[in-house]
């Protein structure tokens, strides 16, 4: 098909936009102020954000496809809605309080129920994973009572949780044994052990000689193998990422060895998260564990053999500092676009001038400078505020979960919403983004990408689902916009992304 030629409508598709051309600059005139990416939401909370000194500081954030958000603070569960209120139908008003465990993850399954990793105190420290139903409820039907415990003799700490395509869920944590080893621990959906991964649905990793292994956090691949990031505190380069196959055993086709370990430079830094990319690729967050190195912090990226990828930021390492900024990460997330949004602090915690931050890179990983200013945006309050978890809503925002301090020392729960692209999906009106405009929207068979700058022969169209995958659809080109056939488009969200010599602008849509 040639997407270049002239446009005219084809027989197939109803002729809805024969007015379009006069109709246009009216839209644009209509059009409300359309937000920069990276700004506050101000349709949320207070200004975009909600800071409340009767609740604990969140540590783990998750999101509905409706807006709803969870997040986990120790020992209670909050449940917001989308405007920033509490939940009512969620435990008592919207907190859920004396989990019986400590929770320091939070996750939502593809049904609804939410799922708490942590640790519980029951004659000993143990990990737990407890599940609830979405208003509050102990999921009996989960472990015992709600709750599957790893009872490991000895402490066993918790330091991540993901959750599998099929229900299962993964545990990455440390066992307080001789040589501390890595522990991994594999959950069926009901909370038992999955005796098909490593023994009893546990791995104990201690690759060399040497003590004290962490595994931090880890992803999944889509043939089921298993990156995980970690530390071992015996090795000068002590930072480590290692792949796993599906069952638990050691993946030796990984940097020839399992692992790969990696070296930050001289400052304490951990790889406390790690996230796959499209390409399957690992993206890892590596942040300060010490007081003397906040101003630490770097991004960094693994080949799928293994090998440091020399293509991202320098040399396969990002550093997220200058020599004269402090600022520091502690979460992440990939967008659909492959770029990187990282939540943190902009000082170290003692330091009255720490801010919330959130700046975002791109898949490269050089500053993205459409995203606030110059690729940061601040939360500028006065109560020594930091974000410590972040997540994407399924609408084009993003959630930073966090702290302040406007009580006082002791820190209190802080929520922030911000814009992750310009422009917002309502029902029934045109949606917006980058001054893109589609119509109508939500989308039925065929919708108009519109610009208030024309568009030229050479310009690209592209539809992406929100998994970041193009689509294939037709489209027809005129110099108001383009004519796309959306019959075989399923229903759902999707992302329509203009791509010509000024650069690449988007907008997200509905399709009925």
């Amino acid at each position: 098909m040639n997407r270049n030629k002239p446009f005219q409508f084809p027989p197939d598709l109803p002729i809805m936009n024969t007015r379009f051309t006069l109709l246009f600059p009216a839209l644009l005139a209509a059009m409300p102020f359309l937000a920069q990416p990276g700004a506050l939401d101000p349709t949320f909370g207070t200004g975009g954000y909600v800071v409340d000194p009767t609740l604990s500081p969140a540590v783990s954030v998750a999101v509905y496809p409706d807006g709803r958000i969870v997040a986990s603070s120790g020992p209670s569960l909050y449940m917001y809605m989308p405007d920033g209120t509490l939940a009512a139908g969620f435990g008592t008003g919207g907190v859920l309080a004396s989990l019986g465990i400590s929770a320091g993850k939070v996750l939502i399954q593809p049904d609804g129920r939410i799922l708490a990793g942590g640790l519980i105190n029951a004659g000993g420290v143990d990990i737990a994973v407890a599940r609830y139903a979405e208003d509050g409820t102990p999921d009996a039907s989960f472990g015992t009572d709600g709750i599957a415990q790893v009872a490991l003799p000895n402490f066993d700490y918790f330091n991540g949780m993901t959750l599998l395509d099929d229900g299962r869920v993964l545990v990455t944590g440390t066992w307080n044994i001789a040589d501390s080893p890595a522990l991994l621990v594999m959950l069926n959906p009901d909370g038992t052990p999955d005796d098909t991964f490593g023994t009893s649905g546990q791995v104990q990793w201690v690759p060399e000689a040497g003590d004290d292994f962490k595994a931090y956090d880890a992803a999944v691949q889509q043939d089921g193998a298993i990156v995980f990031s970690g530390f071992h505190s015996a090795q000068a380069d002590d930072d480590f990422v290692a792949r796993f196959t599906a069952t638990g055993a050691v993946d030796n086709t990984y940097n020839g060895t399992g692992i790969l370990y990696l070296d930050f430079g001289p400052n304490n830094d951990e790889v406390v998260q790690v996230e796959l990319d499209a390409q399957g690729r690992a993206i890892l967050l590596a942040t300060a564990s010490s007081a003397s190195s906040f101003h630490s912090g770097s991004l960094a990226r693994v080949n799928t053999d293994g090998t440091l990828d020399l293509t991202f930021g320098t040399d396969g390492i990002l550093p997220l500092n200058s020599a004269t900024s402090t600022y520091v990460p502690t979460s992440f997330i990939v967008q659909a676009d492959g770029k990187l949004v990282v939540t943190g602090a902009t000082a170290g915690g003692s330091s009255a001038a720490r801010e919330l931050f959130v700046s975002r890179y791109t898949a490269d990983g050089v500053l993205d400078p459409d995203f606030g200013d110059a690729g940061y945006s601040i939360l500028a309050l006065p109560e020594r505020e930091s974000g410590l978890a972040i997540a994407a809503t399924s609408e084009g925002k993003l959630v930073v979960a966090g702290q302040s301090h406007i009580t006082g020392e002791v820190p209190d729960l802080l929520l922030a919403r911000f814009w992750q692209d310009s422009g917002v999906l309502v029902s029934g009106m045109p949606q917006q983004g980058d001054l893109l405009t589609v119509l109508p929207c939500p989308v039925t068979t065929s919708f108009t990408i519109a610009s208030s700058v024309p568009f030229t022969p050479t310009t690209k169209l592209e539809i992406l689902d929100m998994t970041g995958r193009q689509l294939m659809l037709p489209y027809w080109y005129m110099p108001e916009g383009f004519l796309v056939d959306a019959t075989s488009l399923p229903a759902g969200m999707y992302i329509a992304r203009i791509h010509s010599h000024e650069g690449s602008r988007s907008a997200r849509f509905q399709k009925h």
